[in-house]
């Protein structure tokens, strides 16, 4: 009688295989592993019953499958959340790598510039140092003209006392000696 409804063909064809479960199976499976229920005797007795023999056991063994799969695609599932968390740590990280990558390059050019500045210093402190080197050779060296240059400074101001009278001397002489004189 239900091989024989209209809509029979379209339930079955609408039937969500999601509908079946552990208790359904657990009913069905008796069924199935009749003997004298197997897909030979079913086949020849009649097709329609056996094309739905078929597809209960089609259901069967796809819930099986089904339920051995859930776990795994829990697992999946759980695996996929871990993924999505890591992944976001990971653009967190890349993040701070990235700020902190610009604060190396930016204290990494101001490393260099101080480096630069202090070569710069160093070449100037040498140059400083030499002039220093020289300026003090030449003190020392003055040092040693500084005692000839008092004692020429005493010996000129000495003469420049008796200059006066060294004059007149001169003069004396020139005016004995001259011309006129004579």
């Amino acid at each position: 009688k239900l091989l024989q409804d209209p809509l029979f063909v379209k339930n079955l064809a609408g039937f969500a295989n999601s509908c079946v479960n552990d208790e359904t199976v657990e009913l069905i499976a008796p069924y199935l592993e009749q003997k004298d229920f197997a897909f030979e005797k079913i086949g020849s007795t009649s097709l329609v019953a056996r094309s739905l023999f078929l597809w209960i056991r089609a259901l069967a063994q796809h819930h099986e499958l089904t339920r051995a799969f859930i776990p795994k695609k829990k697992a999946l599932q759980v695996s996929e959340s871990k993924l999505t968390i890591a992944n976001k740590s990971l653009e967190k990280s890349v993040e701070e790598l990235n700020f902190c990558q610009a604060e190396l390059d930016e204290l990494q050019s101001r490393f260099e510039n101080a480096i630069a500045e202090k070569h710069r210093l160093n070449n100037h402190a040498s140059k400083v140092e030499s002039k220093i080197s020289s300026a003090e050779a030449l003190l020392h060296s003055l040092e040693l003209e500084s005692a000839r240059w008092k004692d020429e400074r005493l010996r000129l101001k000495e003469c420049l006392k008796a200059i006066v009278g060294d004059c007149g001397i001169a003069s004396a002489y020139l005016v004995y000696l001259g011309e006129s004189f004579r």
